[in-house]
Formats: C-alpha cells, sequence, structure tokens
C-alpha cells in the first residue's frame, strides 16, 4: 500500500470514528435522551435533559474501534509532528486526549446528576470545603485535574524525552482550565458549541505551523483532526440550539478537556502558557462578571450568540 493510499485510508478512518459514528449514534439516541426522566429547567424555564454529553461516549466509542483495527492491521498510517520535533501519531494524539475526554465525561455527569444548585464556581467550592462539605463540582475539579496532569505528564513524556516538570505542569493547567471555561458557556443553546468551535478552529489552523517532517504531509493531518474536532459539533448542534437536549458538565467539560489536550499536544510550550493564562483569565472573571448580561449588553456579541438559534423543535422531530 502506497504512503498516499494509507494518509486518505487514515483521514477516512478519522472520519468514521470521530464524525460519522457520533452523528449517526445521536440521531438514533437523541429522541430517547430528549424523554429522559431527568432534566433540569434551562435559562427559558423550559424543563430540558442535559443528556447531550453521551455523544463523547460514541466519539471515544468509534476511536477505541478504529484503534484496535489499526492495531491488529499492524499500521499506523498517519503521523503528526509535535511541537519540539518528535513525532506523535495522529490517533495516538486522540488516544491520549481521549484519557482527558472520559475523566471530564464521567464527572461531569456526576456533577449533573447528583450536583446540589447551592455552591457555584471555585470559591463557592472551596466555601463548602471550609465548611466539611465537598461538592460533586470540588469532586469534578479534583478528578479532571488529576487527569489533566496525567495526560499533560504522558504528553511531555513524548515530546521532550523526559519528564520536565514545567511542561507537565503547563499542560495539565491548559487541559483543566479549557475544561472547566468551556462549561462556564453553556448557559444558553449553542454558545458553548461556538465557542468551540472558533478555539477549533484556532487548533486546527496552527497544524502547519506546529508541523514537523513525517511521514504524512500537514494537509492531511489539518483534514483528520479538522475532522476529529468537528464530529461531536456537527452531533449536537441542532438538538443544543433547538432546546432538544442540552449540553451539561458531561457535555461541555469534556468538549473543553479535548481542545485543551490538543493544544497541549500541538503548541510550543510558550503557547500553552499563553492559552492557559487566556482560559485561567476567562475562569477568574467569571467569578466577577455574568457572561449571559455581558453578551446580551452587546450588539454583536449578542447577534452572534443567537445565531442558528430557532424555535424549539418537538421531540418526536428529531427523527425526521
Amino acid at each position: 500500500m502506497s504512503a498516499t493510499t494509507q494518509q486518505i485510508l487514515g483521514v477516512g478512518l478519522t472520519g468514521l470514528a470521530c464524525v460519522l459514528v457520533p452523528v449517526a449514534g445521536m440521531r438514533m439516541l437523541v429522541p430517547e435522551l430528549s424523554a429522559s426522566r431527568f432534566n433540569v429547567v434551562n435559562y427559558r424555564g423550559r424543563k430540558v435533559s442535559p443528556s447531550l454529553g453521551v455523544v463523547w461516549v460514541l466519539w471515544v466509542g468509534g476511536l477505541v474501534v478504529v484503534l484496535l483495527g489499526i492495531a491488529l492491521a499492524g499500521n499506523s498510517s498517519l503521523q503528526l509532528g509535535a511541537a519540539d520535533d518528535s513525532v506523535m501519531d495522529v490517533f495516538g494524539i486522540l488516544a491520549t486526549a481521549a484519557i482527558a475526554v472520559v475523566a471530564a465525561f464521567v464527572f461531569g455527569m456526576i456533577d449533573d446528576v447528583f450536583g446540589g444548585v447551592g455552591s457555584k464556581g471555585f470559591g463557592g467550592h472551596i466555601r463548602a470545603l471550609a465548611r466539611g462539605r465537598v461538592t460533586t463540582g470540588l469532586l469534578k475539579l479534583v478528578g479532571i485535574g488529576i487527569a489533566s496532569l496525567l495526560v499533560g505528564g504522558s504528553i511531555a513524556v513524548r515530546a521532550s524525552g523526559e519528564v520536565a516538570i514545567l511542561g507537565t505542569v503547563a499542560r495539565a493547567l491548559v487541559i483543566a482550565l479549557a475544561a472547566n471555561a468551556l462549561n462556564l458557556f453553556d448557559l444558553r443553546p449553542g454558545r458553548a458549541l461556538k465557542v468551540y468551535g472558533v478555539v477549533a478552529t484556532l487548533v486546527v489552523v496552527s497544524v502547519p505551523l506546529t508541523w514537523r517532517v513525517g511521514e504524512t504531509s500537514w494537509p492531511v493531518a489539518t483534514v483528520a483532526l479538522a475532522l476529529a474536532l468537528a464530529g461531536p459539533l456537527v452531533a449536537v448542534w441542532r438538538y443544543d440550539v433547538r432546546e432538544v437536549a442540552m449540553l451539561g458538565d458531561a457535555g461541555a467539560n469534556p468538549a473543553g478537556a479535548l481542545l485543551g489536550a490538543l493544544i497541549a499536544a500541538l503548541w510550543p510550550l510558550w503557547a500553552i502558557v499563553a492559552a492557559a493564562v487566556v482560559f485561567f483569565g476567562v475562569n477568574a472573571l467569571s467569578e466577577r462578571v455574568s457572561f449571559s448580561s455581558a453578551i446580551e449588553g452587546n450588539t454583536l456579541l449578542a447577534w452572534i450568540d443567537g445565531l442558528g438559534r430557532g424555535a424549539s423543535i418537538r421531540d418526536d422531530s428529531t427523527t425526521q
């Protein structure tokens, strides 16, 4: 099999795992998910199931199937350069990122299902801890933080050949902070997905800049990663913006964790640190400022925020 054929096959497998499986799976699952007895009240006072995070189960499941197929074939055809000249397999990057995605999904689901409404934000969780109470939100922060440290350390080892403390910490921070930052925008239909799309675009556009010589040309790697990031967005978009269901913590946290993990794997250390600072700023700002009020008070941001947000559709229309 020629190198070109292998690369085309690799892109096709990425599309199968990360686009076709989530899109087809959510199309079949959403009618059941939207009829779930577990609901939350959204910003309009409408009861909505926070179940769209199931898309990450499908995304990871599709990825696992493809990885098993690659392992059985004994051939990893797509290769992607890390930011410091080492070569990492595209599916290897995605598999590493999947660890953070799974952790964010599990702890996000715990917070969705068992979390209370009293303590919000990092400060609220710390104040609750000071009173001898551990919130599910704090459990989520710790769980995602540990997973981020493991993923960040794994990427740092591959990138430098040794455990670099600064590299590990910077990568762990960008993953954990990105996971929490994206969740802060899941307050209106489609808002978190739009933020996800903007950051995902930056990640994809950066691939040619961080590319190192390998078996695969940077255009092929760019397409593969674009498909991997676009799949979950395409799979849940219409259901989120039309209020059939919502992302919830189990949907928004993994989306941010995936973005953070890819930034940690692809960008040079200085850019990773800069991204971590930006995500930290977003998290810190949320403690003092209402993002919804700020967006709704700005004409341009309000217009962007409302794009695609139409009247809600009936549950039975999701199967059409």
